[in-house]
């Protein structure tokens, strides 16, 4: 009896899925540290508190730290799970606003527009398997 349990727990975690993640990776070869800006159109409705500690009330800003060299020159941010796919980057272009990219040597560069945007991540999504969107900054 024991032995049908145990078999039963272990099957669970094989069968389990493991689908991994969709993610964004924002790799930075500029050879200085940078910040990146995603600027999100402000989710509405009941639920959401109109008392925002942002300062535009239309667009949420979510900001990612890119070291120069080492691990943190690379950054990533996660979507859900499975792969990139036309319906998932619609969702995802249909919120974005900007991305922005601001070097610690007064560099910068600005993406909005959502055609634009969907390029930006329709170009970065080469890799095998749909799953990651890479976009270099150099």
């Amino acid at each position: 009896m024991v032995y049908k349990f145990l078999w039963l727990i272990l099957s669970l975690f094989i069968f389990q899925s493991c689908t991994p993640a969709r993610r964004i990776v924002i790799d930075n070869r500029t050879g200085v540290e940078a910040q990146v800006a995603w600027g999100l159109q402000a989710e509405r409705g009941p639920s959401v508190s109109p008392y925002r500690p942002f300062t535009n009330p239309e667009v949420d800003t979510l900001y990612t730290q890119l070291d120069a060299e080492g691990r943190g020159k690379k950054s990533g941010l996660m979507f859900g799970e499975g792969r990139w796919d036309v319906n998932e980057l619609d969702r995802l272009t249909s919120r974005l606003v900007f991305i922005e990219v601001r070097g610690a040597d007064s560099s910068y560069f600005r993406v909005s527009g959502r055609d634009t945007i969907r390029q930006l991540l329709e170009d970065g999504l080469r890799v095998p398997a749909r799953r990651e969107i890479r976009i270099t900054v150099e």
